[in-house]
């Protein structure tokens, strides 16, 4: 769940459907500015299924103690238990890497990168945790058994880049800046658009500007791009990635008042969860 207050209440939107708009972000990505890259059908894919895993997870919120008041409040995507984060995110790979084995490996990278802070992109991220070894362990197993995979499909092959560039990720965890290989710049396109996404979703204050680096132009270039939020639901990019402008992307949001969290009732907090629902509409462009 991704969770923001308002003067209405508690506003829910499940990880699935935050995973549409980066599904649709990656759908109308490249223009003249931003190359169209390789292996995109593979990547939409990804962008689309990288959360499923949560999907049933997702069905009702839950509820914790706040620390100082006491009342209860919606428990966020990132207080989650390790291991029921580990469970939901395994899931997830399964069914991505049984629909698209390409995309199974991207978000497998996803999985992990969150983890040890983005593989370096974002280094301002707390330390890895000792309660994720086993995970990164399993899904660099299954990453390896992945590109094999890839490799005996007919009409794709991974390059002897990507081949080294996975290798470095998984023996220094950290950015491979001297490769080039597509797969390393196909892994930082999810990584922007699930951050543009989660922008999106989260948006608390309605006018600000906020920045996401190391996003690709091309393999081989990365740069800078500004998010200037107009309003709640309104945002403009510099420079612009889309090949559609404006983007225009929905979501169903979901609405529980304060006074019923506050009450503790799961059951209530359940009945208004799914009654009160309704599109939520954010506008992107240049």
């Amino acid at each position: 769940m991704i969770i923001t207050e308002s003067s209405s209440g508690y506003r829910f939107i499940t990880q699935h459907e935050h995973s549409k708009i980066a599904g649709r972000c990656a759908m109308r990505w490249g223009n003249d500015d931003f190359e169209s890259l390789d292996s995109k059908g593979s990547l939409v894919t990804a962008a689309f299924l990288h959360d499923i895993g949560w999907q049933e997870f997702d069905q009702q919120p839950r509820l914790k103690s706040d620390e100082k008041t006491e009342n209860p409040t919606p428990v966020n995507f990132h207080e989650l238990s390790p291991q029921t984060w580990i469970d939901m995110y395994e899931q997830g790979i399964d069914a991505t890497a049984a629909i698209d084995p390409y995309a199974g490996l991207v978000v497998s990278l996803h999985g992990v990168g969150l983890q040890n802070r983005r593989y370096g992109l974002t280094p301002e991220w707390s330390n890895p945790r000792s309660e994720f070894d086993g995970f990164i362990q399993t899904e660099q197993k299954r990453q390896r058994q992945l590109m094999e995979q890839i490799s005996e499909q007919d009409g794709f092959s991974m390059s002897s880049k990507d081949r080294t560039t996975l290798k470095q990720l998984q023996e220094d965890a950290h950015n491979p800046e001297q490769y080039e290989g597509q797969l390393w710049c196909n892994y930082k396109l999810l990584q922007i658009w699930d951050t543009l996404s989660h922008i999106l979703c989260a948006t608390t204050n309605p006018t600000g500007e906020t920045s996401i680096e190391n996003v690709p132009v091309s393999t081989s270039t990365d740069i800078t791009i500004s998010i200037h939020s107009e309003t709640a639901n309104t945002y403009r990019i510099v420079p612009y990635p889309f090949q559609t402008d404006p983007l225009v992307v929905s979501v169903t949001g979901r609405t529980v008042s304060e006074q019923t969290v506050k009450s503790g009732e799961t059951s209530a907090v359940a009945r208004e969860y799914f009654l009160n629902t309704d599109e939520v509409e954010f506008r992107i462009h240049s």
